[in-house]
């Protein structure tokens, strides 16, 4: 097992920050999060909170108190932590070489990043990932670690590295620095990387890949788990479809086809819904009487517990003809809202006239020339209704 614990003295010393003579603290690099933990010293403790890499120092971030240069301190690497970030580190290298094994060497690194729990890696790609290269993918990637081959670090001066390995070893971006620091999986992949890594393909146990999306033209996202974070993902997803199943009253293998077959029917209901308030709003629309006023026709209503939709609906059905002003009001509750439109050819603006009413009554609203809506309290509506009829006229 990987050392976590160590010894070291403070060398630098401000507050919240120190830097050590020696470090097992890993920094955030390589689109990797940094490692945490604890420094104890003299029966004092402060958490690790990040560690970050300037120039050639290492500093700690710490939460608590500081000690002050030349103390003697034991530091403690959270083992999960560091674990999970290693085994998802060394996954997305699998899952990219198994990328460009599948898809082709067009396939590049456009970004990476490492968490604990999981991993997203994106790569150029001209199309979309279809289902089945999503599982020749995942199946790839579990063989490699099936396998168990090993992974090794070392570092070359970048001279060598570009001899041995070629223009490919830059999957991350090539670093400025002189010596590069190589992370290989003999016959897999290799890649110049800042992170930390398993010492083999089999710890990682099993990745899983939880989702894909195109994040911009020629770039797809693939995000996964590996290790117990991977059986984790898959034991959810496997408890989703049971309780879909469930909900739907058929098992686990007739799901989706029974799925299909419920959002069809709903679209179905839906539509024929839509028909019916249609018809509902024409009916209703042709029993309102409206008043005339100067040479326009102006119908005002107050609709009571009618759903919003419903008198959209009704307001839209009746100023479809010419020369009309429709006002109408509905409620829910003790809140109520106002609709004001006219057709075209009517000179008003409903959006003003809406404001100034609905401000007489203690509500407010406003919107458009040709349509605009607005709320007041309930038992305002028909008030609010005659002020409009009020300032149309």
């Amino acid at each position: 097992m990987e050392k976590r614990s160590f010894s070291s003295e403070v060398v630098f010393s401000d507050i919240g920050q120190i830097s050590l003579k020696n470090t097992l603290f890993y920094p955030e690099g390589g689109g990797q999060l940094s490692d945490t933990g604890v420094i104890a010293w003299s029966g004092k403790e402060s958490q690790v909170v990040e560690v970050q890499k300037v120039g050639d120092v290492v500093v700690h971030s710490l939460e608590g108190e500081t000690p002050p240069v030349g103390t003697q301190i034991s530091g403690t690497v959270d083992d999960e932590r560091r674990s999970g970030l290693s085994r998802h580190h060394t996954a997305t290298h699998l899952v990219g070489a198994a990328a460009r094994k599948i898809l082709g060497p067009h396939v590049w690194q456009a970004g990476a990043s490492k968490y604990v729990d999981r991993a997203r890696l994106d790569i150029t790609h001209y199309r979309r990932l279809t289902r089945d290269v999503i599982d020749n993918l995942e199946s790839m990637v579990n063989q490699l670690i099936v396998e168990d081959h090993p992974v090794t670090t070392g570092f070359h001066s970048r001279e060598d590295a570009d001899r041995k390995y070629g223009n490919t070893l830059y999957q991350g971006g090539a670093p400025n620095y002189r010596e590069v620091r190589v992370v290989e999986i003999p016959g897999v992949d290799v890649q110049a990387c800042a992170g930390t890594h398993v010492s083999s393909t089999s710890k990682l146990e099993a990745v899983k890949v939880l989702r894909t999306e195109r994040i911009q033209d020629g770039v797809e996202r693939i995000e996964f788990s590996a290790g117990p974070d991977a059986i984790k993902a898959a034991q959810r997803e496997r408890a989703l479809l049971e309780e879909t199943a469930e909900q739907l009253g058929v098992p686990i293998d007739q799901a989706p086809s029974a799925a299909q077959k419920f959002v069809k029917e709903w679209k179905e209901l839906r539509n024929r819904v839509s028909s019916l308030e249609k018809e509902l709003a024409s009916l209703k629309s042709s029993d309102l009487e409206g008043e005339k006023i100067g040479n326009l026709t102006f119908y005002a209503q107050n609709m009571g517990g009618t759903g919003f939709a419903e008198v959209q609906k009704l307001v839209r059905e009746i100023t479809s003809e010419k020369g009309t002003v429709a006002a109408m009001g509905c409620s829910k509750g003790d809140s109520g809202t106002v609709i004001l439109a006219k057709s075209d050819s009517v000179n008003l603006d409903c959006g003003e006239i809406l404001k100034k009413a609905l401000s007489t009554v203690g509500g407010s609203g406003g919107g458009k020339e040709s349509y605009a809506q607005g709320a007041c309290p309930e038992n305002k509506l028909s008030a609010a209704l005659s002020k409009i009829r009020e300032l149309v006229s």
